[in-house]
């Protein structure tokens, strides 16, 4: 059931002023009634640098497209420019606790496989090498175009251009791109006695489907080593690790290289809004920096002097 535009329009008036419930990479989500049900708004937010994440389609295009497969998807009850109300889903989010491979992660990944079975071209983009080169000039342009306290901060650190880190391979010509969510994670992700919903779809694109394995595993902080292994190799099975293990290896390693811009500018805002966060914040950083250095060929660098970069980079931010 969808509602009117004069019911979305009324709902929009609501939010105005009102802080939002949830705030995501581009959206800001209001729990509201309507006619339908409970459901969640999202509206565009302005307040966010628009470059950090690669984008080839809307959120309703992803969802739209998402619900004509096996995967369980909220739906939509409303989408105009900048607006989505989609149906609320109740659930819990997945736990990662747990010694053994948990239930829920067979039940997503039964709901990937169902999404990459369908093969979508959107042109100019028909294979996955089309892909890679696309992402490849927009993470160039995403580095050459930072703002200059932030390409500051990435000298300081030492992190190369992506074009020394990773190379478009034009034996990937013969595959297909499908839809991909990037943005798995527990937190975008519910459980209830239907299994598991997947959500915010804001960052969903035609990709390499090895890509969302990527994604995935580089977002979700499995609790050891073993465990997250253990799950990396369910994905490997799903997008055949004969083929594409060293694929996984190469988008991880982008992963990191992205991670390490934005959150060169995310957490110094968190710690300038709370120095006590400091030694969490700089734990979470160290722990980047020690992949990038690895796999980016960006600087090495000790806690101590992580946590020295941080706090000269928040007190530039009261500047």
């Amino acid at each position: 059931m969808r509602i009117s535009d004069n019911e979305a329009a009324e709902l929009l008036r609501w939010t105005v002023g009102r802080t939002a419930d949830f705030s995501g990479h581009y959206n800001e989500s209001y729990r509201v009634q309507t006619s339908a049900g409970a459901a969640l708004l999202r509206r565009s937010r302005r307040d966010v640098h628009q470059g950090y994440d690669p984008r080839l389609m809307s959120e309703v295009e992803a969802l739209t497209a998402a619900a004509q497969t096996a995967a369980q998807v909220p739906a939509v009850l409303f989408a105009s420019e900048g607006l989505l109300i989609e149906q609320f889903i109740v659930g819990h989010h997945p736990s990662l606790d747990s010694p053994e491979v948990p239930i829920w992660v067979e039940n997503l990944l039964s709901q990937i496989k169902a999404l990459q079975t369908n093969a979508i071209v959107r042109p100019p983009l028909h294979t996955v090498f089309d892909w890679q080169q696309w992402l490849q000039r927009f993470l160039a342009d995403l580095y050459a175009t930072l703002p200059p306290i932030h390409a500051a901060r990435i000298g300081e650190l030492r992190l190369p251009p992506i074009e020394q880190v990773w190379v478009p391979d034009s034996s990937q010509s013969a595959r297909d791109l499908t839809l991909v969510h990037s943005d798995l994670h527990p937190a975008n992700l519910l459980v209830n006695n239907q299994g598991v919903w997947i959500l915010d779809w804001e960052l969903a694109m035609l990709a390499d489907p090895v890509w969302e394995a990527a994604v995935a595993l580089h977002r979700t902080p499995w609790p050891t080593a073993e465990l997250a292994a253990e799950v990396e190799g369910l994905w490997l099975d799903l997008i055949g690790a004969a083929s594409t293990g060293e694929l996984l290896r190469q988008y991880r390693a982008i992963e990191t290289w992205k991670s390490l811009i934005v959150d060169s500018a995310r957490f110094p805002e968190r710690v300038a809004a709370d120095p006590l966060a400091l030694d969490s914040h700089a734990d979470r950083f160290h722990e980047l920096l020690i992949a990038a250095a690895r796999t980016c060929g960006c600087a090495e660098f000790s806690l101590d002097e992580v946590k020295e970069l941080l706090s000269r980079w928040a007190a530039a931010e009261h500047a």
